[in-house]
């Protein structure tokens, strides 16, 4: 089935301002209460993110940083055990926390810059920053996690795989670069499980490998160009990885072509073709490129006559 075209871009609900220093108009978290202290102080340092004015590996240390915002440390804190639960931030307990994306916190909090990992073939984008809007459009139509199993593709550092983690999934996530997957499992707890998987093989993941047809969601942010073939391993993942009805999450940045970072239309186009389009919608442009997000399914099998 081919995407059907009209998604429409999410504006920006903020002021083109710096929120640390002037604020940012606070829209309540959930129809059912009204936002406390904490909720305004997690959305503050979610847009700072979100618009560069934190950068990944950038400490949280909490007592300036509560002065900074004119909040008590207790109140910061509240605020950055959200955040990690959504995955925007690492938080150590007694530590502080850390933007992710570039490297273990337990590093970067002793002050210690580990070596950069071998990147694929193809460049990742720069920014693979899990925005509020990200996190609040796929949990809605995903729902709370269950007994089954999700696969974080292209996993990095684990970000994504530790979020999908704390919305009650048993997550695997699996990455080409070794380094990465250290560095995953390090930051994580060891309820998450990551492996190194060559993604030109028609092989089962995993240590030990998954069962075939078991997964119920796979999820792949701004990865699937890194992969020589993304049209067949989709095709593979469809067959042999998901189980009828699975569902799989793509992100991706939209190409015109002339860059080797994202899909273009027409490459998206193909990998729907078999699945079941359940919802496609238009994050805000990274880099002046288009952010595309699919939910596709796998359709069940038909009874046999």
């Amino acid at each position: 089935m081919s995407r059907t075209s009209g998604c429409v871009q999410s504006p920006c609900p903020y002021p083109p301002r710096s929120c640390l220093e002037s604020g940012v108009p606070s829209t309540p978290l959930s129809a059912a209460r009204r936002p406390t202290a904490a909720d305004r102080v997690a959305r503050r340092i979610h847009f700072a993110i979100s618009t560069g004015q934190l950068q990944p590996g950038d400490r949280l240390i909490q007592r300036p940083l509560a002065r900074r915002l004119s909040t008590t440390p207790w109140t910061l804190r509240s605020a950055l055990i959200q955040l990690a639960a959504k995955g925007v931030v690492d938080y150590l307990p007694g530590r502080g926390a850390v933007v992710p994306g570039a490297g273990p916190p337990e590093l970067l909090l002793n002050g210690r810059g580990g070596t950069a990992a071998p990147q694929p073939a193809l460049p990742r984008p720069p920014d693979r920053l899990i925005t509020q809007l990200e996190t609040e459009k796929l949990h809605a139509r995903l729902g709370r996690g269950g007994d089954g199993l999700v696969v974080d593709v292209g996993c990095g550092t684990g970000v994504f795989t530790r979020l999908l983690a704390n919305w009650g999934y048993t997550t695997l996530g699996l990455d080409w670069d070794a380094e990465q997957v250290s560095l995953a499992r390090r930051a994580s707890p060891p309820t998450i499980r990551y492996a190194q998987h060559d993604f030109t093989r028609d092989t089962m993941p995993g240590d030990p490998p998954f069962p075939p047809r078991t997964v119920d969601l796979i999820t792949t942010r701004l990865s699937l160009h890194c992969l020589p073939r993304p049209l067949t391993w989709t095709t593979w993942a469809r067959h042999r990885w998901l189980r009828p009805g699975g569902r799989l999450y793509v992100m991706t940045a939209l190409s015109d072509g002339t860059t080797p970072v994202g899909l273009t239309d027409a490459a998206l186009d193909a990998i729907c073709d078999g699945w079941q389009v359940l919802h496609q919608w238009q994050l805000a442009q990274t880099h002046g490129r288009p952010t595309h997000c699919l939910l596709l399914r796998n359709p069940p099998r038909r009874p046999a006559s």
